[in-house]
């Protein structure tokens, strides 16, 4: 666990890139818009973990759609889902302060 300002930043990885592929993070991070190559890389990775819930999101949808088995959603169903969120959310408030 590496430690800046007193904060957990989380463990190191060594990479090794080829020559221009250090180059070109080296200018992005020079562009000003990453703080260092570590930002670069988190932020690469952030965005391919977003692209990777998208496409299992993006297959489920799909999967639905094939099955054939799907509901309206109405504005019903959707005020019946926020109900039914509000009352999980109320039960886990309750289930916390009784622990």
């Amino acid at each position: 666990m590496v430690f800046t300002g007193g904060k957990a930043m989380g463990t190191t990885l060594n990479i090794s890139l080829p020559g221009p592929m250090r180059a070109f993070i080296e200018a992005r991070v020079n562009e000003g818009l990453y703080g260092s190559a570590s930002d670069y890389v988190r932020a690469l990775i952030r965005e391919d973990q977003k692209h990777q819930e998208q496409l299992h999101l993006e297959s489920k949808l799909l999967e639905a759609v094939g099955s054939g088995r799907f509901d309206a959603v109405t504005p019903e169903f959707f005020e019946q889902l926020r109900a039914r969120a509000r009352e999980l959310i109320l039960a886990s408030g309750k289930e916390r302060r009784q622990a």
